[in-house]
């Protein structure tokens, strides 16, 4: 994660959330989640959703196919409305409309 976004305000953050999700985000169950093979991304990303207080949960695994690990994050939908408050507006709203549309949430 870029260090100005991690020195940066919560909405900046969750406008960084809100684009990687767009991303490589996606739906897991009935949660939204990722997938990375970077675990130094996945420690940040814990560290930005422990910042906004979300709940969320990990993985990793390892492909059998590539011999390589996989890392994976995931949260309840619920909190998308709390990620977007403060972030509706230009871009970051296209973005998160794309989104939405791509799991099947709701605003």
């Amino acid at each position: 994660m870029p260090k100005i976004i991690k020195k940066s305000n919560i909405l900046n953050k969750k406008a960084f959330l809100i684009g990687y999700l767009a991303a490589d985000g996606g739906k897991r169950s009935n949660c939204i989640g990722f997938t990375t093979a970077s675990l130094i991304l996945r420690k940040d990303i814990i560290i930005l959703l422990n910042e906004l207080n979300i709940d969320y949960r990990k993985e990793k695994w390892k492909s059998e196919k590539y011999k390589k690990e996989y890392y994976g994050i995931y949260f309840k939908r619920t909190y998308l409305s709390y990620i977007m408050q403060g972030c509706r507006s230009g871009q970051t709203g296209r973005i998160l409309s794309s989104f939405l549309e791509k799991v099947g949430g709701q605003a």
